[in-house]
């Protein structure tokens, strides 16, 4: 019982550590998309 509970708790920690990692990474990619996104309307405005 004690292995199991481990292994259990063993997955249920990777598959936490996997999730934060990839809503950081979607955080960084949606950051990075919303900065290009927001830079051509500023060169935009700054030309007329």
């Amino acid at each position: 019982m004690e292995k199991t509970n481990r292994a259990v708790k063993l997955i249920a920690e990777e598959e936490n550590t996997q999730r934060q990692e990839k809503m950081a990474r979607l955080r960084k990619a949606r950051h990075e998309s919303e900065k290009s996104a927001a830079t051509p309307a500023d060169e935009t405005q700054k030309k007329t």
